[in-house]
């Protein structure tokens, strides 16, 4: 975590001063996905081995649909680029079926318990 967060702030310094804002979102990126791979070594080391190179590339493609997502709307609208993208990689993350089927228990629990609470609220 130690090498997530200098990588984290070196990294936003170099980009943000060359590039701005999108700086700071390649920073991020480029951070998350360092910790990626770091966890996954060290989960592998532990012995505890999954297939990550399917879920990763996945992953990967619905990053990169957003990024298409966002990179069309930003001509148009900031705030509509911004919905664009949460909108277009959440709905991707459901068509490639990233998520299993104790995932999407877990979810609908949360929407139910959000349901409810909105109720007695």
């Amino acid at each position: 975590m130690g090498v997530g967060c200098f990588a984290s702030v070196l990294s936003t310094l170099l980009l943000v001063s060359l590039l701005g804002v999108q700086g700071a979102a390649y920073a991020t990126v480029f951070t998350e996905c360092l910790m990626a791979v770091a966890i996954t070594r060290e989960l592998w080391k532990l012995k505890f081995h999954y297939r990550a190179d399917s879920c990763l590339i996945r992953l990967s493609f619905a990053a990169l649909v957003m990024v298409l997502v966002v990179n069309i709307l930003l001509g148009l609208n900031f705030i509509l680029a911004i919905i664009g993208g949460a909108i277009s990689y959440l709905g991707m993350l459901f068509l490639i079926r990233v998520f299993d089927s104790e995932d999407m228990l877990y979810i609908k629990s949360l929407l139910r318990r959000g349901k409810e609470n909105r109720l007695y609220a």
